[in-house]
């Protein structure tokens, strides 16, 4: 995912910096683009913060689970 990302950005870059506009405009443009993959990877990474926290909260429901049956199996052998 991260060597895409930077693959994204310097083919952006390259493109604007070829491009036959003002400083002003090529300027702009590559604000945009920045602005751009910011956004994309703020998107990205609060995605996988989401899956994270889904998978934590999943697999201690299932690790409390367990401890449970632990418990109730050893009162058995009291």
């Amino acid at each position: 995912m991260k060597e895409v990302l930077i693959a994204l950005a310097v083919g952006v870059g390259i493109g604007i910096l070829i491009a036959p506009d003002r400083g002003s405009e090529t300027l702009q443009k590559i604000k945009d683009q920045l602005d751009d993959l910011i956004d994309k990877a703020s998107d990205k990474l609060g995605q996988a913060a989401d899956k994270g926290k889904h998978i934590y909260k999943e697999s201690k429901s299932k690790v409390s689970g367990a401890a449970d049956d632990i418990k109730h199996a050893a009162k058995r052998f009291e």
